[in-house]
């Protein structure tokens, strides 16, 4: 990760994945939540800073606060046509894989 210039994401020298480079502009991210405002700030029309922000907390927070992860499982549902394949529709995106990792946990 410090060879992609990104910064740390923990106490230092820590990093943790999700991490994006963007070739377009050069922008290196480590953390979700940056990722995401930097996507819907550069990319408006993916529309997906409310969408991941709820399903940018940590696993353990989540998981201990049942009310939490039953809101936003709620709202996921609702998100969701009843055709689709994936939370966003037909491609995968970053909710799809936040959400498989919840279904995955032990």
């Amino acid at each position: 990760m410090k060879e992609i210039g990104a910064k740390p994401t923990g106490l230092q020298p820590l990093y943790t994945l999700l991490a994006i480079i963007d070739d377009s502009t050069g922008v290196v991210l480590a953390e979700s939540t940056d990722i995401v405002e930097y996507l819907d700030k550069t990319y408006p029309d993916l529309d997906l800073s409310r969408k991941a922000l709820m399903l940018s907390k940590p696993h353990s927070e989540m998981l201990s606060t049942p009310s939490l992860l039953h809101t936003t499982l709620r709202c996921v549902d609702a998100w969701m046509k009843k055709d689709d394949v994936w939370v966003m529709g037909d491609t995968p995106l970053f909710a799809d894989f936040i959400l498989a990792s919840f279904i995955l946990s032990p």
